[in-house]
C-alpha cells in the first residue's frame, strides 16, 4: 500500500492533479454558473419572438374566422383575428429583451460575486492560533478527571450515533423537543 502511495503521488503528473482540485472544483464551479447564468437567458431570449405571435407551425392548422355579418344588435364592430393574435409588438418585444437582459446581468454578476465570497477558506496559520490559544483549556479538560470522563463519554456517545447512523433521528427527536419546550414555557 505505502509503494503504490509513493508512486502514485512520486509522479509529477498526479501530484500536478492534487495540487489543482481546489482549482478543479473551482473551474466545475465557474462552468455550470456560465452555463445557468449567460447560455440558458440567451435560449430564453430565443423564445421570446416564437412566442410573440400565435400561430402554428404547420400552416394546415391555421384558424381562420367564419365571415359572418356584424350583429346589430350588439353594437360591436368587426374583430380583426389577425391583429388578436399578436401577443408582443416588435416595440415589446425590444423592450421585453433588454429588460430581460439587464435582469439576467444583474443576477450573473450576484452569482459571480456569491461564489467568490463562498470560496474563501480559514487560513492555515489560523489553525496554529487556535492551538495556542486554546492550550490551557486542553490541559484542563485532559488533567481534570471529571472533565475528562465527561469529555470521554460525549466523544464514545458520538461515535457510537455516528457508527449506528442515529445522526439524523436524534437532531428530528431533538427539535421536536425544543419545539414542545418552547411551545410549554409560552
Amino acid at each position: 500500500m505505502m509503494t503504490r502511495a509513493c508512486h502514485v503521488y512520486g509522479n509529477p503528473r498526479m501530484i500536478s492533479i492534487v495540487l489543482s482540485r481546489k482549482q478543479r472544483s473551482r473551474s466545475v464551479l465557474r462552468a455550470s454558473i456560465v452555463h445557468f447564468l449567460i447560455r440558458t437567458p440567451q435560449q430564453t431570449l430565443d423564445l421570446i419572438p416564437l412566442y410573440s405571435d400565435i400561430k402554428p407551425q404547420d400552416p394546415t392548422f391555421e384558424f381562420t374566422l367564419p365571415s359572418e355579418s356584424p350583429d346589430s344588435l350588439s353594437g360591436e364592430g368587426e374583430l380583426d383575428f389577425d391583429a388578436s393574435l399578436a401577443v408582443f409588438s416588435a416595440n415589446k418585444q425590444v423592450e421585453l429583451s433588454n429588460r430581460f437582459r439587464k435582469d439576467a446581468d444583474a443576477f450573473y454578476v450576484e452569482a459571480k460575486r456569491s461564489t467568490v465570497a463562498g470560496i474563501a477558506q480559514i487560513p492555515t496559520w489560523l489553525y496554529g492560533v487556535l492551538v495556542v490559544l486554546g492550550w490551557n483549556e486542553a490541559m484542563m479538560i485532559l488533567f481534570n478527571p471529571l472533565y475528562f470522563t465527561l469529555a470521554l463519554l460525549v466523544v464514545a456517545s458520538s461515535w457510537v450515533i455516528h457508527q449506528l447512523g442515529l445522526s439524523g433521528p436524534l437532531l428530528q427527536v431533538s427539535k421536536t423537543v425544543a419545539g414542545e419546550a418552547g411551545s410549554f414555557c409560552s
